[in-house]
């Protein structure tokens, strides 16, 4: 019914016949005439020469992609791909030819294929099994009735039903792919990703998932109907990146998940200077296919532009070293500051510096004292705002700074407040935002921002052992337990999981459990201090006194080389009956401005001290207490 030449080629791996075969059988069905080699054996000059006849003559071209066709460095499926492409050069480019098919559960932007095939619409069919309503549409481009070609993951099974509940205005941006495999490219392609995510995050009505979650499934070779229902978003933004020289080349593709039909695609040839304009342009697009409000950005382009390309590289490395913190804020210390040598003016990588100036000054990572820290992340921060005043991470950094250092929880919470009303979807906002409900008791609230920060970024770790932690200062320990379990699922050795869950299982009565948990904190900890203090409170507390000061000596030791939080002692002492020694270190603490100090009402291991009047002192004194 086409005309003579078979409608579809279809090119395969030969691993992949099988499948192959499903899908001639599926458009066959249709009345779709299909060209399926079934030899085992080609090459030649008269196969060469019919396979090039095949390809000139079919209306369309099919190739199955799998894990298969990745793991092929060679095979004769690719001098079919390379003829199919050589053709679609000559081609008008609203002309339907090339059309990729998914047949197993690899990432698009983890397979080998030519990049015209990056530039057109993919299928996915697992096993070669066809939606009905792919088919048709295929049926219909070859009469010519429909010219643009269908992206499909096939029709949803009931176990994907639950899309239907997710947001209509929902969405991931996954990591662009770095299609130069260059080590030195990853920060520029999953920069580039997380830059059009920061964007989208501003837009009040679209609900976007927090980078940490969507690049959770990088190198995972996970489907995207399972990275919608665990992102429990419905859209879906994939993109890969190349560099040569001056030149980047960027291909994008968002995809409604729902129903599988890829509602845009486009790809950008330009120079790396234009690499803001192709952020710009690639969010505006994906802000009017979900029709939502258009972002005015040329005000905000013209703070955040940095003087040169390199800044913005530097700065990029910063965040992908950022994200990994506690363990990565050192290297992203570094990138900003070089970021700022080459452009003073740059705000966003001075907000950079104040984020991890504030990070090493609060509690969670010890190894700073909070009286260094603290000020230079408040010049970090006050001169990112002098620079741009809108800048959300510098307002979340001073507020956060303001809440473990300074103890203004009114002036703290003016300054959160003023950070949402800038973008009420950046989840690290959320996250610190909580620390401070929990330090002044306000449990409901606090959880009600976890639980929004987790919508935000269900996956990241920090993200769900920071919802531990809330249950374990709130009192509640069997759910801090149960949370706990959830996040390990998911971040197997995690070290911040492991102390929260030891000081769980304490407050439980399961003492040999808390000390086994404890003892694999310690080991995880690297330098950080605080998990070898719970350990020697726990054995302080159960009688292993002859372990608990053993701690409490090497603790001493340790202060001899480098910082130890005053309120580590303090902890410790508390275990052993100390009483006096305790108060002693916590008003030390309090000199300190330690962050943990900011958590004194929530500490369930300071509670035999609570009656004494020395407590109730310290509690006015961080205006705790009326």
């Amino acid at each position: 019914m086409f005309g003579e030449s078979e409608a579809v080629f279809l090119s395969y791996a030969s691993e992949d016949f099988a499948a192959a075969e499903r899908v001639a059988t599926g458009l066959r069905a249709a009345g779709i005439e299909v060209w399926l080699d079934k030899s085992e054996l080609r090459g030649g000059d008269s196969w060469d020469a019919m396979i090039r006849d095949r390809i000139r003559g079919c209306s369309l071209f099919v190739a199955l992609i799998s894990a298969h066709s990745r793991a092929r460095a060679e095979g004769y499926f690719r001098f079919e791909w390379k003829l199919a492409v050589d053709r679609s050069h000559h081609m008008a480019s609203d002309r339907p030819f090339l059309l990729p098919i998914v047949v197993d559960g690899i990432r698009e932007t983890d397979t080998r294929v030519p990049d015209r095939f990056r530039e057109v619409q993919w299928t996915r069919a697992s096993g070669g099994e066809l939606a009905p309503e792919f088919v048709e549409r295929v049926r219909r481009i070859l009469e010519g009735g429909d010219r643009a070609v269908a992206r499909s993951l096939s029709t949803l099974p009931e176990s994907a039903q639950w899309l239907a509940g997710v947001p209509d205005k929902s969405l991931a941006v996954m990591p662009f792919a770095n299609l130069n495999r260059d080590p030195e490219n990853e920060y520029f392609s999953e920069g580039l990703a997380e830059e059009i995510l920061t964007a989208l995050t501003e837009v009040e009505e679209l609900h976007v998932a927090a980078r940490s979650s969507s690049f959770y499934f990088k190198g995972r070779s996970t489907d995207l109907q399972e990275i919608a229902r665990r992102l429990r978003v419905a859209h879906i933004l994939e993109g890969s990146v190349r560099r040569a020289g001056n030149r980047v080349r960027v291909t994008v593709q968002l995809v409604d998940v729902r129903n599988g039909f890829q509602l845009w695609s486009e790809r950008y040839d330009r120079e790396m200077e234009d690499v803001f304009a192709i952020q710009d342009e690639i969010t505006s697009a994906i802000v009017q296919h979900l029709k939502l409000k258009l972002l005015d950005r040329k005000e905000a382009r013209a703070a955040d532009a940095p003087a040169d390309i390199e800044t913005y590289n530097l700065y990029l490395k910063g965040r992908f070293h950022w994200a990994q913190r506690p363990p990565g804020l050192a290297k992203a210390m570094e990138y900003f500051k070089q970021a700022i040598d080459r452009d003073p003016n740059y705000a966003r990588a001075r907000a950079g510096l104040a984020d991890c100036y504030t990070c090493l000054g609060a509690w969670e990572s010890g190894v700073v004292p909070p009286r260094e820290a603290m000020p230079l992340a408040l010049e970090a921060a006050d001169k990112a705002l002098e620079l741009d005043s809108r800048l959300v991470e510098a307002h979340t950094s001073l507020a956060y700074r303001t809440t473990n250092y300074e103890w203004d929880w009114e002036g703290a919470e003016a300054r959160f407040k003023l950070a949402f009303d800038l973008n009420p979807n950046y989840s690290v906002c959320h996250h610190w935002y909580s620390h401070l409900l929990v330090a002044l008791g306000r449990t409901d609230e606090s959880l009600k921002e976890s639980k929004r920060c987790l919508e935000l970024d269900p996956l990241d770790h920090l993200t769900n052992a920071h919802l531990a932690w809330h249950h374990l200062f709130s009192r509640q320990f069997e759910e801090a337990v149960e949370q706990c379990a959830k996040t390990e699922e998911m971040h197997p050795d995690t070290f911040i999981v492991r102390y929260f869950l030891g000081l769980a299982e304490e407050q439980l009565g399961h003492v040999d459990r808390a000390v086994e948990t404890l003892r694999m904190a310690v080991k995880l900890a690297g330098s950080i201090t605080y998990a070898t203090a719970g350990l020697g409170h726990l054995y302080g507390r159960c009688g292993r006194t002859a372990e608990a000061r053993a701690i409490y000596d090497e603790l001493g030791a340790r202060a001899k080389q480098g910082y130890v939080p005053a309120y580590d002692f303090a902890i410790v002492c508390v275990g052993l009956g100390w009483k006096d020694q305790a108060f002693e270190y916590l008003s030390k603490a309090y000199d300190e401005r330690s962050g943990w100090m900011t958590y004194l009402k929530g500490d369930s291991r300071l509670d035999p001290l609570r009656s004494d009047t020395r407590f109730q002192d310290l509690m006015q004194r961080l205006r705790l207490a009326p």
